[in-house]
């Protein structure tokens, strides 16, 4: 029987468009043998996925996708002066369905415990809604990962475009006497929301414009294209105003999965755990992390141990002790071991002749022991923890820890084990797909 590698070259080509296959199959593809990965870098392949995205989403310009990029791939190309349609493909990727997106605070003012907003378009009512996104009460490990969190409307944004795409009125639902403005800008994917509380009336309401691409722009950006100031609620004091400035979390395109020629083994595999994640840190609740791979020419965390090839998380939210925009834990590459846990070796700081150390998990209202060993782990990797003992005082530490992966049915569960040194135990934090990141991502 024939197997791939066996069919013809036009063939394999055809195999890889989107009739077929989602750019995330395509990426897994690639990291099978020379030949596949060889025919996934071909850019007819991602000219076929870019005309694909757009298709897709040629209907949805009156539900907020802007104007300007109701273009042919070729017509992107070169507006966005970008080398291929791989590069074209990414710059589509990190789009999005923009504005949707799960967006997280970079402002002083949500430090330390950092605010997500989840962006979300009404297709019906055109209207954006930012939905502010907290952990839940839950105590334990909740049963599915939408449980842990709560979902509450912050504003509701409605914009009406005019015949040319270049204006729009804009006005604010929301509860409790608000004055708002509002930006949201593709360049730096960014969002800024300005507040004040106490105002009763509301006054006429500004617009907003579509800003075309600038030709001062660097090759490659993407260009501003919505900017937008929210109605005014009439009023004769501001007892509370504040501003905050968040940041759209970015998601890893498929391409990124691809392994790099000559990389080892051990990164392909820390390629495929990028994206955002979320776990329990005790007595702080659960926080959220973006996960991502990074090289060695890649800034690393400041005084951090591993700064070659690596996986690092950087925290969207955080606590007092590790607060928000801070990286949690640097996993190295090169370390990879594969096969089952092992105690006896997987374990630093075991006492010499004794048992093996416990190893606890906090979740809030409970404790847990895990037994790793009975875990269907695949891969483990050496990694650096990072704390702070004294909170609201930035002192980080970087401390020995381990990174674990495992095969189905927990192959979506990412661990760190804590080794805590000089300890009669050792912690662990598991890590669960955050249910919400998805809706910045396109299809595959």
């Amino acid at each position: 029987m024939a197997s791939l590698p066996d069919l013809p070259n036009d063939a394999l080509l055809h195999l890889l468009c989107p009739e077929f296959l989602s750019a995330r199959d395509v990426a897994a593809l690639a990291c099978t043998c020379r030949l596949l990965r060889s025919c996934a870098r071909q850019d007819a392949v991602w000219r076929a996925h870019c005309e694909a995205w757009l298709a897709q989403r040629a209907g949805q310009a009156d539900a907020g996708i802007p104007r300007p990029l109701s273009r042919s791939p070729a017509a992107l190309l070169a507006a966005l002066r970008l080398p291929t349609h791989r590069a074209l493909y990414t710059a589509l990727h990190a789009l999005g369905s923009w504005p949707e997106g799960l967006f997280y605070a970079t402002s002083e003012a949500a430090q330390p415990r950092g605010d997500l907003q989840l962006g979300r378009l009404d297709g019906e009512g055109g209207c954006l809604r930012l939905v502010g996104v907290r952990p839940g009460d839950v105590v334990g490990p909740p049963a599915r990962a939408e449980d842990a969190w709560r979902l509450s409307t912050s504003l509701s944004i409605v914009a009406a475009p005019s015949d040319d795409g270049s204006q729009a009125s804009v006005t604010v639902r929301s509860g409790g006497g608000l004055y708002c403005s509002l930006e949201l800008a593709l360049d730096g994917q960014t969002l800024s929301v300005h507040s004040s509380f106490g105002r009763q009336q509301a006054q006429s309401a500004p617009s907003c414009r579509i800003v075309p691409p600038s030709e001062t722009q660097e090759p490659g950006a993407v260009s501003s294209v919505f900017v937008s100031m929210a109605a005014y609620f009439g009023g004769s004091r501001q007892p509370h105003v504040e501003s905050k400035r968040y940041c759209r979390v970015p998601l890893p395109s498929p391409l990124s999965m691809l392994p790099a020629p000559g990389e080892p083994p051990g990164m392909a595999l820390l390629r495929r755990c990028q994206g955002v994640f979320f776990g329990s840190y005790g007595p702080h609740g659960l926080e959220v992390l973006s996960l991502s791979a990074c090289g060695a020419r890649d800034e690393a965390p400041p005084d951090c141990p591993i700064d070659g090839l690596r996986l690092q998380a950087l925290k969207l939210t955080g606590d007092p002790n590790v607060p928000a925009l801070r990286h949690s834990f640097v996993v190295d590459a090169s370390s990879c071991r594969l096969g089952p846990y092992d105690p006896t070796q997987d374990d630093p700081f075991a006492p010499e002749g004794g048992p093996p150390r416990p190893c606890l998990s906090f979740w809030v209202g409970t404790t847990q022991l895990v037994n790793l060993q009975e875990r269907p782990v695949a891969a483990r990797f050496r990694a650096a923890g990072c704390i702070n003992v004294v909170p609201g005082q930035w002192d980080p530490q970087w401390v020995p820890a381990s990174f674990l992966l495992y095969h189905p049915p927990m192959e979506r569960v990412l661990t760190v084990v804590f080794e805590d040194e000089d300890q009669p135990f050792r912690h662990a934090i598991d890590y669960h797909e955050f249910p919400y990141a998805a809706t910045a991502a396109t299809e595959g």
